[in-house]
């Protein structure tokens, strides 16, 4: 019978304390202008190398944006 007791108590510690983390987003005003995609050329390697310019300048954005310079 007291071992019931002993586990109950033990059983009632571990649940009280398990904790909960989650992240929150907090969102934040950035005043940045948005870019303009850029347009096909009929070159495919022109056009590949602007979309991966413009993909790089739009992460240095969000960057920006979330203080991660």
């Amino acid at each position: 019978m007291r071992w019931i007791f002993t586990l109950g108590a033990i059983m009632l510690c571990n649940s009280a304390c398990a904790r909960h983390y989650e992240y929150v987003y907090i969102p934040t005003k950035c005043d940045i202008k948005p870019r303009q995609a850029p347009m096909q050329s009929g070159d495919i390697l022109q056009d590949l190398k602007a979309v991966l310019v413009y993909t790089e300048l739009l992460k240095s954005d969000l960057d920006f944006c979330r203080g991660e310079e």
